[in-house]
């Protein structure tokens, strides 16, 4: 691995840890203090945890060498993206829709 793949996935790595310490944060403070607002922000930093989880994703599935077992590639691994992107959106609506019911 060279120096510009390991500084690359060190930093997603560095901003997925601190996105997910300021998640945490924000969610403790929104159960302490009962803000609305901090909750929102709270869902939002999430959301930027989940992005740079899924930017993870991507850069560790790029690097990956084609292995004797895909000798013509990874093609169809180009499809799991839209679902994960389908299973968030899902996921995304049914909480905005817990949120109208209670």
């Amino acid at each position: 691995m060279s120096l510009d793949k390991r500084t690359t996935r060190s930093v997603v790595i560095r901003a997925l840890l601190g996105d997910l310490l300021i998640a945490v944060t924000k969610y403790v403070a929104a159960i302490f203090s009962g803000s609305a607002a901090i909750l929102a922000e709270a869902i939002h930093s999430s959301s930027d945890t989940v992005n740079q989880f899924l930017l993870l994703l991507g850069y560790n599935l790029s690097t990956k060498k084609d292995a004797s077992k895909f000798p013509f590639g990874r093609g169809r691994e180009q499809f799991s993206g839209h679902s994960w992107w389908r299973s968030l959106y899902s996921a995304y609506r049914v909480y905005s829709l817990l949120l109208k019911v209670l």
